[in-house]
Protein backbone atom coordinates (compact mmCIF):
# COMPACT_ATOMS: atom_id res chain seq x y z
CA UNK A 1 0.00 0.00 0.00
CA UNK A 2 2.79 2.01 0.73
CA UNK A 3 4.71 2.09 -2.73
CA UNK A 4 1.27 2.39 -4.49
CA UNK A 5 0.88 5.69 -2.33
CA UNK A 6 4.66 6.41 -3.01
CA UNK A 7 4.05 5.54 -6.59
CA UNK A 8 1.18 7.81 -7.13
CA UNK A 9 2.59 10.74 -5.31
CA UNK A 10 5.46 10.22 -7.57
CA UNK A 11 3.16 10.61 -11.07
CA UNK A 12 1.22 13.17 -9.42
CA UNK A 13 4.30 15.23 -9.15
CA UNK A 14 5.33 14.36 -12.41
CA UNK A 15 2.14 15.91 -13.84
CA UNK A 16 2.42 19.40 -11.60
CA UNK A 17 5.84 19.70 -13.26
CA UNK A 18 5.24 18.73 -16.32
CA UNK A 19 1.90 21.37 -16.19
CA UNK A 20 4.24 23.89 -14.60
CA UNK A 21 7.08 23.76 -17.71
CA UNK A 22 4.07 24.18 -20.35
CA UNK A 23 2.73 26.75 -18.84
CA UNK A 24 2.10 29.47 -20.94
CA UNK A 25 2.02 31.69 -18.00
CA UNK A 26 5.28 32.63 -15.84
CA UNK A 27 5.22 30.56 -12.54
CA UNK A 28 7.61 31.39 -9.73
CA UNK A 29 8.07 29.47 -6.29
CA UNK A 30 9.55 31.89 -3.60
CA UNK A 31 9.91 32.04 0.27
CA UNK A 32 8.32 34.17 2.61
CA UNK A 33 11.25 35.88 2.58
CA UNK A 34 10.99 36.51 -0.95
CA UNK A 35 13.77 34.45 -2.17
CA UNK A 36 13.17 33.02 -5.57
CA UNK A 37 13.26 28.85 -5.68
CA UNK A 38 11.91 27.65 -8.64
CA UNK A 39 11.74 29.93 -11.89
CA UNK A 40 9.42 27.91 -14.95
CA UNK A 41 10.42 28.26 -19.09
CA UNK A 42 7.67 31.11 -19.19
CA UNK A 43 9.17 33.31 -16.26
CA UNK A 44 12.61 32.87 -18.36
CA UNK A 45 10.80 34.33 -21.52
CA UNK A 46 8.54 36.54 -20.22
CA UNK A 47 11.52 38.05 -17.75
CA UNK A 48 14.78 36.98 -19.60
CA UNK A 49 16.20 36.01 -16.76
CA UNK A 50 17.80 32.03 -16.93
CA UNK A 51 16.91 30.12 -13.90
CA UNK A 52 20.36 29.56 -12.92
CA UNK A 53 20.16 33.06 -13.11
CA UNK A 54 17.40 34.02 -10.36
CA UNK A 55 16.87 31.38 -8.35
CA UNK A 56 18.33 32.50 -5.07
CA UNK A 57 17.88 36.24 -5.52
CA UNK A 58 14.94 38.44 -4.45
CA UNK A 59 11.96 38.73 -5.73
CA UNK A 60 12.65 42.94 -5.72
CA UNK A 61 15.30 42.20 -8.66
CA UNK A 62 11.76 42.33 -10.89
CA UNK A 63 10.49 44.62 -9.24
CA UNK A 64 10.39 48.38 -10.28
CA UNK A 65 11.27 50.76 -6.97
CA UNK A 66 8.57 52.50 -6.91
CA UNK A 67 5.73 49.25 -6.62
CA UNK A 68 8.08 47.66 -3.88
CA UNK A 69 5.90 48.66 -1.24
CA UNK A 70 3.43 45.92 -3.10
CA UNK A 71 5.51 43.24 -2.09
CA UNK A 72 4.88 43.94 1.71
CA UNK A 73 1.02 43.94 1.15
CA UNK A 74 1.40 40.73 -1.06
CA UNK A 75 3.65 38.79 1.86
CA UNK A 76 1.24 40.00 4.12
CA UNK A 77 -1.88 38.56 3.07
CA UNK A 78 0.53 35.61 2.39
CA UNK A 79 1.79 34.82 5.87
CA UNK A 80 -2.18 35.67 6.55
CA UNK A 81 -2.88 32.58 4.23
CA UNK A 82 -4.69 34.51 1.31
CA UNK A 83 -4.70 34.91 -1.59
CA UNK A 84 -3.89 37.43 -4.00
CA UNK A 85 -6.07 37.21 -7.17
CA UNK A 86 -5.77 38.98 -11.24
CA UNK A 87 -3.50 41.80 -9.48
CA UNK A 88 -2.30 43.76 -12.31
CA UNK A 89 0.95 45.74 -12.11
CA UNK A 90 4.12 46.23 -13.86
CA UNK A 91 7.79 44.41 -12.86
CA UNK A 92 11.01 44.90 -14.47
CA UNK A 93 12.30 42.70 -17.54
CA UNK A 94 16.09 42.07 -16.90
CA UNK A 95 16.78 44.71 -19.77
CA UNK A 96 15.16 46.91 -17.83
CA UNK A 97 11.89 47.65 -19.39
CA UNK A 98 8.40 47.12 -17.91
CA UNK A 99 6.13 44.63 -17.84
CA UNK A 100 2.48 45.04 -17.83
CA UNK A 101 1.31 42.23 -15.80
CA UNK A 102 -1.85 40.45 -14.20
CA UNK A 103 -0.53 38.66 -11.28
CA UNK A 104 -2.39 35.51 -9.10
CA UNK A 105 0.10 34.63 -5.89
CA UNK A 106 -1.01 31.47 -3.28
CA UNK A 107 0.28 30.52 -0.08
CA UNK A 108 2.10 27.18 -0.39
CA UNK A 109 1.91 24.78 2.45
CA UNK A 110 3.66 22.36 4.45
CA UNK A 111 2.33 18.79 5.29
CA UNK A 112 1.10 20.45 9.05
CA UNK A 113 -0.80 23.32 7.26
CA UNK A 114 2.22 25.36 7.59
CA UNK A 115 2.56 28.83 5.34
CA UNK A 116 6.02 27.99 4.39
CA UNK A 117 6.44 30.44 1.13
CA UNK A 118 4.53 31.43 -2.41
CA UNK A 119 3.34 30.29 -5.89
CA UNK A 120 3.08 33.45 -8.09
CA UNK A 121 1.62 33.14 -11.47
CA UNK A 122 2.35 36.07 -13.73
CA UNK A 123 0.28 36.55 -17.10
CA UNK A 124 1.93 39.03 -19.34
CA UNK A 125 -0.88 41.51 -20.57
CA UNK A 126 1.26 44.09 -21.94
CA UNK A 127 -0.15 43.80 -25.56
CA UNK A 128 -3.57 44.16 -24.31
CA UNK A 129 -2.05 46.92 -22.00
CA UNK A 130 -0.50 48.86 -25.69
CA UNK A 131 -3.90 48.18 -27.47
CA UNK A 132 -6.26 49.58 -25.15
CA UNK A 133 -4.20 52.62 -24.85
CA UNK A 134 -4.41 53.27 -28.50
CA UNK A 135 -7.87 52.22 -28.04
CA UNK A 136 -7.99 55.58 -25.79
CA UNK A 137 -5.72 57.37 -28.04
CA UNK A 138 -7.82 56.92 -31.12
CA UNK A 139 -10.90 57.61 -29.07
CA UNK A 140 -9.46 60.80 -27.68
CA UNK A 141 -8.25 61.97 -31.24
CA UNK A 142 -11.97 61.01 -32.54
CA UNK A 143 -13.47 62.88 -29.59
CA UNK A 144 -11.55 66.20 -30.86
CA UNK A 145 -11.62 65.92 -34.49
CA UNK A 146 -15.35 66.22 -33.71
CA UNK A 147 -15.49 69.06 -31.46
CA UNK A 148 -13.38 70.84 -34.11
CA UNK A 149 -15.62 69.91 -36.98
CA UNK A 150 -18.77 70.86 -34.91
CA UNK A 151 -20.31 67.49 -35.14
CA UNK A 152 -21.91 65.45 -32.36
CA UNK A 153 -22.75 62.05 -32.52
CA UNK A 154 -25.09 59.67 -31.39
CA UNK A 155 -27.10 56.08 -31.16
CA UNK A 156 -30.47 56.01 -30.20
CA UNK A 157 -31.27 52.15 -29.06
CA UNK A 158 -34.99 51.74 -30.11
CA UNK A 159 -36.42 49.26 -27.60
CA UNK A 160 -35.23 51.69 -24.05
CA UNK A 161 -35.33 55.18 -26.28
CA UNK A 162 -31.99 55.82 -24.28
CA UNK A 163 -29.82 58.01 -26.70
CA UNK A 164 -25.97 57.32 -26.21
CA UNK A 165 -24.32 60.78 -27.06
CA UNK A 166 -20.62 62.54 -27.29
CA UNK A 167 -20.11 65.26 -25.62
CA UNK A 168 -20.31 67.91 -28.45
CA UNK A 169 -23.34 66.51 -29.21
CA UNK A 170 -24.38 68.00 -25.72
CA UNK A 171 -22.52 71.09 -26.79
CA UNK A 172 -24.66 71.46 -29.98
CA UNK A 173 -28.26 71.07 -27.73
CA UNK A 174 -26.55 72.84 -24.63
CA UNK A 175 -27.45 70.13 -22.65
CA UNK A 176 -25.73 68.59 -19.37
CA UNK A 177 -22.37 66.06 -20.19
CA UNK A 178 -24.29 62.88 -19.91
CA UNK A 179 -23.01 60.24 -21.66
CA UNK A 180 -26.34 58.23 -21.93
CA UNK A 181 -29.89 59.97 -21.80
CA UNK A 182 -33.49 59.18 -22.51
CA UNK A 183 -34.62 60.92 -25.65
CA UNK A 184 -36.83 62.66 -24.60
CA UNK A 185 -34.64 64.34 -23.18
CA UNK A 186 -33.25 65.82 -26.48
CA UNK A 187 -36.78 65.86 -27.68
CA UNK A 188 -37.86 68.47 -25.28
CA UNK A 189 -35.95 71.08 -26.92
CA UNK A 190 -37.54 70.95 -30.35
CA UNK A 191 -38.82 73.75 -31.49
CA UNK A 192 -42.75 73.88 -31.49
CA UNK A 193 -42.99 74.32 -35.21
CA UNK A 194 -40.81 71.30 -35.51
CA UNK A 195 -41.84 68.61 -32.71
CA UNK A 196 -43.05 66.29 -36.21
CA UNK A 197 -39.33 65.55 -36.48
CA UNK A 198 -39.63 63.49 -33.08
CA UNK A 199 -41.28 60.70 -35.27
CA UNK A 200 -38.78 60.20 -37.89
CA UNK A 201 -37.13 57.34 -36.97
CA UNK A 202 -41.05 55.75 -38.14
CA UNK A 203 -40.73 57.10 -41.52
CA UNK A 204 -39.72 55.35 -44.40
CA UNK A 205 -39.41 56.25 -47.74
CA UNK A 206 -39.34 53.31 -50.57
CA UNK A 207 -38.49 50.83 -47.76
CA UNK A 208 -35.66 53.05 -46.32
CA UNK A 209 -35.77 55.22 -42.97
CA UNK A 210 -35.36 58.99 -43.82
CA UNK A 211 -31.70 59.78 -42.87
CA UNK A 212 -31.38 63.67 -43.94
CA UNK A 213 -33.71 66.25 -41.64
CA UNK A 214 -33.01 69.89 -40.82
CA UNK A 215 -34.79 71.38 -37.70
CA UNK A 216 -34.97 74.08 -34.98
CA UNK A 217 -34.37 73.60 -31.22
CA UNK A 218 -34.61 75.82 -28.53
CA UNK A 219 -30.64 75.92 -27.14
CA UNK A 220 -31.06 73.89 -23.60
CA UNK A 221 -28.89 77.16 -21.54
CA UNK A 222 -29.04 79.97 -23.82
CA UNK A 223 -33.19 79.59 -24.87
CA UNK A 224 -31.87 80.74 -28.13
CA UNK A 225 -33.17 79.10 -31.72
CA UNK A 226 -30.76 77.03 -33.36
CA UNK A 227 -30.80 75.13 -36.46
CA UNK A 228 -29.63 71.59 -36.33
CA UNK A 229 -28.87 69.28 -39.57
CA UNK A 230 -28.66 65.68 -38.54
CA UNK A 231 -27.92 62.52 -40.45
CA UNK A 232 -28.68 59.16 -39.35
CA UNK A 233 -28.84 55.51 -40.66
CA UNK A 234 -31.06 52.67 -38.93
CA UNK A 235 -29.42 49.39 -37.59
CA UNK A 236 -31.81 45.99 -37.98
CA UNK A 237 -31.41 43.57 -35.71
CA UNK A 238 -30.94 39.46 -37.09
CA UNK A 239 -35.37 39.61 -37.07
CA UNK A 240 -34.97 42.41 -39.81
CA UNK A 241 -36.19 45.10 -36.99
CA UNK A 242 -35.36 48.44 -36.14
CA UNK A 243 -32.83 48.14 -33.96
CA UNK A 244 -30.63 51.50 -33.52
CA UNK A 245 -30.52 54.98 -34.83
CA UNK A 246 -26.78 55.83 -35.63
CA UNK A 247 -26.15 59.57 -36.88
CA UNK A 248 -24.54 62.92 -36.29
CA UNK A 249 -25.79 66.22 -35.61
CA UNK A 250 -24.29 69.66 -36.48
CA UNK A 251 -25.34 73.07 -35.99
CA UNK A 252 -25.77 75.37 -39.17
CA UNK A 253 -27.72 78.19 -37.52
CA UNK A 254 -25.41 80.61 -39.73
CA UNK A 255 -25.94 79.26 -42.99
CA UNK A 256 -29.38 78.90 -42.43
CA UNK A 257 -29.70 82.53 -41.33
CA UNK A 258 -27.49 83.84 -44.58
CA UNK A 259 -29.65 81.92 -46.80
CA UNK A 260 -32.91 83.83 -44.97
CA UNK A 261 -30.68 87.15 -45.63
CA UNK A 262 -30.41 86.37 -49.19
CA UNK A 263 -34.31 85.52 -49.61
CA UNK A 264 -34.88 88.56 -47.77
CA UNK A 265 -32.89 90.86 -50.20
CA UNK A 266 -34.53 89.04 -52.72
CA UNK A 267 -30.89 88.10 -54.15
CA UNK A 268 -30.59 86.24 -56.91
CA UNK A 269 -27.54 83.88 -58.15
CA UNK A 270 -26.95 83.22 -62.09
CA UNK A 271 -25.43 79.50 -62.14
Amino acid sequence: MEQIQEQNAREAEAYLAAIVASSDDAIIGKSLSGIIISWNPSAERIFGYKADEIIGKSILTIIPTERLHEEDDIIGKIHKGERVDHFETQRLHKNGTLLDLSITVSPIHDKNGKVIGASKVARDITDRSISEQKLRDSEEQLLFAQAAGGVGVFSLDIATNMITVTPEFCRIFGLPEDTIMPSTTVEALFHPDDLHIRSTRETRVNGQAALNVEYRIRHGRTGETRWIMRKAKFIHDSNNHTAKMLGVVQDITERKLSEQRLHKNGTLLDL
